[in-house]
């Protein structure tokens, strides 16, 4: 069992090696200093990104809907499944 405490960093190493692999996936990724800074660049530089992209190809534009923070593994691994239907709420 991995001794990880949920206040516990990973390892800078670790770090950008997730980082590289899922850039390696065509998956943007961007570290930011903390909670804040994360909103705040949602807000003022993905946002306005991604709803300009949206209103190119003739739609209304983008919303801002779901957003997912983790602050801790106790095992220091997570996995996110995305799925392209509808499957409850």
């Amino acid at each position: 069992m991995n001794n990880m405490s949920y206040d516990t960093l990973v390892a800078e190493e670790t770090l950008n090696k997730t980082v590289q692999a899922l850039k390696n996936r065509k998956i943007n990724v961007e570290i930011v200093g903390d909670e804040a800074a994360a909103i705040k660049r949602l807000h003022e530089y993905v946002f306005p990104l991604e709803d300009a992209r949206m209103k190119a190809t003739g739609a209304p534009g983008s919303f801002i809907n779901k957003v997912l923070f983790t602050y801790g593994e106790m095992f220091g691994r997570l996995t996110v499944i995305f799925v392209k239907e509808k499957l409850g709420f």
